[in-house]
């Protein structure tokens, strides 16, 4: 049987656990995100050039 310690342990173990994957899964949008907004920037300066060039 386990004592009151070792599952107030448990739990904060898996507290922290849960921390842990949330903070990377908060990291992984975030830095979609970006990738998104990078690759709407890239677009945009490539259209402003092919326009320059047209002219």
């Amino acid at each position: 049987m386990l004592t009151a310690l070792e599952i107030v342990a448990r739990e904060e173990g898996a507290f922290r656990r849960a921390q842990a994957e949330a903070a990377s899964v908060s990291t992984a949008l975030r830095l979609a995100r970006r990738e998104e907004r990078l690759q709407a920037q890239r677009g945009r300066l490539g259209d402003r050039v092919h326009r320059a060039i047209i002219r």
